[in-house]
């Protein structure tokens, strides 16, 4: 046996919300209508056609934003899930997720989001919470 990442199994919505800054972008799908219930990426075209850009309760936005500032993040793929009793379900964020597919079937203008963000180029370099060292190699002998 070797490691294993394990997560409560949560039926309801997926939610994307692409943060670029401060600003919050959200999409709603169900990942069911793709042919999976728990993968929206088995067949996301699919899924698509019950995409819907959704406005995030302010509550939740705030801790959001306030995670990206934990992690030193100014740019995250946050994955959600909306349980059927209106309960939230914190999935991941991915500082590096993909967002073209989220921008083409709600409209939101992420792309010109980041480009504004990465044309700014100002602000505190992002804080790593995981120290990375790169080790030197060594040659042998």
């Amino acid at each position: 046996a070797g490691p294993a990442i394990l997560q409560e199994r949560v039926e309801g919505l997926d939610v994307r919300v692409t943060a670029v800054g401060r600003r919050l972008f959200a999409m709603s799908v169900d990942a069911g209508a793709g042919g999976d219930p728990d993968d929206v990426r088995a067949d996301f075209w699919r899924a698509a056609r019950t995409a819907r850009a959704v406005e995030l309760p302010a509550g939740l936005a705030r801790r959001l934003l306030a995670l990206l500032r934990a992690l030193g993040l100014r740019y995250g793929a946050i994955d959600l899930r909306l349980d059927r009793g209106g309960r939230w379900a914190f999935l991941e964020v991915n500082p590096s997720g993909q967002w073209l597919h989220a921008e083409a079937v709600t409209g939101h203008p992420i792309s010109a989001a980041v480009a504004r963000l990465l044309a700014r180029g100002r602000g505190r370099p992002a804080r790593d919470p995981v120290s990375v060292h790169v080790v030197p190699a060594r040659r042998p002998g």
